[in-house]
């Protein structure tokens, strides 16, 4: 059983079914943007907060606020994720050096499950071993914070091939999806 879906559904409250889903082991593999990944682990640590659709964007900004449709994300969400992104990163890298071998995005939002808390949809598919595929893993705040960290880390890097494979692999072996 295949779960796609999109960051807006794990930002603006789907949030908790899909960690219910995970937790029972209610799907095989999950399909998602890497704006859901990052949502997921910031909220699992931080609130977002409830605004209104009709709220004014630029008066936001000037209080450091940035807005998902009536959904109110303060900047200091994003540098909490960037104080958990950065030593993630080095951890990561470290184990590049030893094994020469770069980590693929499925592999990547696995080992961050693990620094999750219990009400996250990623916690409980790195504890489950419900793979999540993310084919675009270098956009969004995470994307942003993966290029802060290779510009003084050069060697550096995510196979975003890697999950090509494994992905083709559980469909094609799969006797029905």
């Amino acid at each position: 059983i295949f779960l796609a879906f999109t960051s807006n559904m794990a930002s603006s409250g789907l949030r908790d079914i899909f960690a219910y889903i995970t937790k029972n082991k209610l799907v095989d593999v999950i399909i998602t943007s890497v704006g859901s990944v990052e949502e997921d682990l910031i909220k699992s640590q931080m609130p977002f907060l409830m605004g209104s659709f009709d709220m004014d964007d630029i008066e936001l900004h000037k209080k450091g606020v940035n807005r998902i449709g009536n959904i109110l994300v303060p900047n200091d969400r994003y540098e909490h994720l960037e104080k958990i992104l950065q030593p993630f990163f080095r951890k990561i890298h470290d184990n590049q050096k030893k094994t020469g071998k770069m980590i693929s995005p499925s592999e990547l939002i696995r080992e961050l499950g693990e620094l999750a808390k219990e009400d996250s949809f990623i916690y409980w598919a790195s504890k489950n071993k419900i793979p999540i595929f993310c084919p675009a893993i270098t956009d969004g705040a995470f994307g942003l914070q993966t290029f802060f960290y290779k510009q003084d880390h050069k060697d550096f890097g995510i196979d975003v091939t890697a999950d090509m494979q494994r992905l083709a692999e559980i469909v094609l072996q799969s006797k029905k999806t």
